[in-house]
């Protein structure tokens, strides 16, 4: 049987408040709901899914089925249900206390085979969980930078991972997330 093409949409996933950017493209079939894309966000910026989350469009809100929930349904939103077109995207909140905010970007609509999602490029390590938000990681980066002349460095250094080094991106080690994902949601 063969099988037909179907929407691919290339995204771009930018953290929004981080200098120098922090960044990833994915491709993603325009069929998953936003409930995937969350769970391919997380597995592409390789945090735990430990926190709330919520994507936005205008005034349109969407969160995950929870008693305080306050939008739309994310299990039951598909992309392509959005419409969205090269240049428009979403806004992306994970950690309501830390406010990690991602501007998601349509970057290309095309069709192809379906597959799992792949993240086809990006640039420097995500904050790990917790870290506090953009001014908070921003303050942990300087205090790698330059422990000597941070004035606590050791407070902000525990919230790491062990050999923590912010310019790193592991497109490789993204993508067997992705697929290991993938191969579960089916």
């Amino acid at each position: 049987m063969t099988q037909l093409p179907t929407e691919i949409l290339a995204l771009d996933l930018r953290l929004v408040g981080i200098d120098p950017p922090i960044w990833r493209r994915v491709e993603v079939p325009a069929s998953y709901s936003l409930a995937e894309l969350h769970q391919v966000v997380q597995k592409t910026m390789q945090w735990a899914d430990s926190h709330l989350h919520e994507f936005s469009l205008g005034e349109r809100t969407f969160q995950a089925p929870h008693p305080e929930a306050r939008g739309e349904d994310t299990t039951e939103v598909r992309l392509i249900d959005l419409g969205l077109q090269p240049g428009a995207g979403l806004r992306y909140v994970y950690d309501f206390g830390d406010e990690w905010t991602l501007a998601i970007t349509v970057w290309d609509r095309q069709f192809g085979p379906v597959g799992p999602p792949t993240c086809t490029g990006g640039a420097r390590a995500a904050p790990p969980e917790d870290a506090g938000g953009a001014h908070q990681y921003a303050e942990m980066i300087a205090a790698v930078n330059d422990p000597t002349n941070h004035p606590e460095p050791e407070e902000l250094l525990e919230w790491l991972p062990d050999g923590f080094d912010p310019e790193a991106f592991d497109q490789a080690r993204v993508n067997t997330a992705l697929r290991t994902f993938a191969t579960r949601a089916i």
